[in-house]
C-alpha cells in the first residue's frame, strides 16, 4: 500500500498486488460530478475492496479485474459508501463513470454501526505498532412493520494495527482499555 498525491492515481494493480489511493485529497468530493465525500480512509476502502475481491480469487487472470469494471465497481464503491454511512461522512456516492448498479450493497436495513470519536493513541519506539481508539454505536432494529429501534449500545474500543517484518499488516480489536494496554505493555 501506498499513499500517492493525485486523486486518479488511487488504484489496485492485480498484477503486483499493489494498492495506492491518495493521501491528502484536494477534494472533497470525488470529482467530476460522481459525489461521495472523499477521504483517504474511503479512497484506501474502495481499492482495498478490489484487492479483497482479487484475494478470494486468486486463480483468476488479473486482466478479470481490470476489465470487468460494470461488475465490480459496484462492490467497491458498496464499500467505500459503508466507510461513509459508517462515520457519517456524506454525501454517499451514487456513480461510478457510466457503471450502473447498486452502490449500496453493504447497508443493514435492521441494524447499523457507527465509528466516533476516532483517535490515535501512538505507535511502538520503531513505528511498526499503531494504537488507535474509538466510540462504535451499534442499533440493531426489529424486523417488522416500521423497524422500531430494538436495541442501542455504545462501546469503547481500542485496535493495533501492525507491520512486520515483511510488511504484512495485522490488526487486533480489543473491548477495553486494560486488554490493549496489557497487550501493547503500556503504550
Amino acid at each position: 500500500m501506498k499513499s500517492v498525491f493525485w486523486t486518479d492515481d488511487s488504484r489496485y494493480n492485480p498484477h503486483n498486488r499493489k494498492i495506492t489511493y491518495v493521501g491528502d485529497p484536494w477534494y472533497s468530493e470525488i470529482p467530476r460530478g460522481e459525489g461521495g465525500a472523499l477521504n483517504s480512509m474511503t479512497a484506501n476502502g474502495h481499492e482495498l475492496m478490489h484487492a479483497f475481491d482479487h484475494d478470494i480469487n486468486p486463480y483468476v487472470d488479473p486482466t478479470v479485474f481490470e476489465n470487468n469494471g460494470d461488475y465490480l465497481e459496484p462492490r467497491e464503491v458498496s464499500f467505500g459508501n459503508y466507510f461513509r454511512d459508517a462515520y457519517s461522512l456524506s454525501p454517499m456516492r451514487e456513480k461510478y463513470g457510466k457503471i450502473k448498479g447498486d452502490f449500496h450493497q453493504f447497508s443493514d436495513k435492521y441494524g447499523k454501526e457507527k465509528i466516533s470519536d476516532f483517535t490515535s493513541l501512538g505507535a511502538n519506539e520503531d513505528n511498526t505498532s499503531f494504537g488507535y481508539s474509538f466510540t462504535k454505536t451499534t442499533t440493531i432494529r426489529e424486523k417488522g412493520l416500521f423497524g422500531k429501534v430494538k436495541s442501542r449500545t455504545v462501546q469503547q474500543q481500542y485496535i493495533m494495527v501492525s507491520l512486520d517484518s515483511e510488511k504484512n499488516i495485522s490488526f487486533q480489536i480489543f473491548d477495553n482499555e486494560e486488554d490493549y494496554k496489557k497487550a501493547t505493555n503500556g503504550q
